[in-house]
């Protein structure tokens, strides 16, 4: 795309052929990045304990609807945008101002061309995560969230970040016997191919959800399937459980209130 056209779209317009200029749709200028951070977006990312270098590296910037950050999406080698996910600002979402399939506005929403994938956070803080991916001796976190990924990849854990606690399979369909041994097509959950980029033979491998997943039995249910996969892979998991605490639900909560350490 030349750099005409992309200044066309971050002032929130775009030609078409016929050189007349055509608005986007709020939803097109949803996924579009702005010039930068806006200061109420900055403060969100330092809420959650993200220094300045973290938010640099990330490369987040607000929406061209001053709604959102939003968090780009690369593959393993950072050599492929796979597409964004937008954090909504509690007013958008308090407005319903995105309503999803389910009629309501959900605090992240992928771009539309974004599949499950996993979140590597690109950060100088850690090795590149094609160097991870190979070496087994690097324990792995997992945990929800692109925030509490980058931030405990700011502190020098490697993290990957799913975007939702059963995120980490894909919808296919499959032809499989019934009962009776005849043939149907079936929907299934599957493993998302990201899994095939990451040596998890032999590795020690970290699962921490939020501490309030004792109160949603599908957290809990979700947590465990994880668990058994990566097992099945022959990583050695250990699952996290943070203290409960209403202050510190998440573990860039936990991080922010108790304070980071390295150790």
């Amino acid at each position: 795309m030349s750099e005409a056209c992309q200044e066309a779209m971050k002032e929130g317009k775009i030609q078409d052929l016929s050189g007349r200029k055509k608005k986007m749709s709020k939803y097109e200028k949803l996924f579009t990045p702005g010039k930068g951070l806006l200061e109420h977006h900055k403060q969100e990312l330092y809420k959650s304990g993200l220094s300045d270098k973290t938010i640099e590296d990330l490369s987040s910037k607000s929406n061209l609807t001053n709604d959102g950050i939003l968090f780009p999406i690369w593959d393993i080698k950072k050599e492929n945008q796979k597409g964004f996910r937008v954090r909504l600002d509690n007013s958008a979402i308090e407005i319903n101002e995105y309503p999803a399939s389910e009629g309501e506005t959900p605090k992240y929403r992928p771009s539309p061309d974004l599949g499950n994938v996993f979140f590597y956070p690109h950060l100088t803080s850690v090795k590149p995560w094609d160097e991870i991916a190979k070496d087994i001796t690097i324990s792995i976190f997992i945990t929800e969230g692109e925030k509490k990924a980058a931030l405990l990849c700011q502190y020098g854990y490697a993290c990957i970040g799913l975007f939702g606690v059963n995120n980490w399979v894909r919808k296919e369909k499959r032809k499989v016997k019934d009962k009776d041994g005849k043939e149907e097509e079936k929907e299934i959950s599957v493993p998302i191919d990201c899994f095939d980029d990451i040596v998890w033979k032999g590795r020690i491998i970290y699962v921490v959800y939020d501490s309030d997943k004792y109160k949603n039995i599908k957290v809990l249910v979700a947590e465990a399937k994880l668990w058994k996969h990566l097992k099945d892979l022959g990583a050695d998991v250990r699952i996290i459980n943070l203290p409960c605490d209403k202050e510190a639900k998440g573990i860039d909560d936990f991080f922010v209130k108790h304070g980071g350490s390295n150790e």
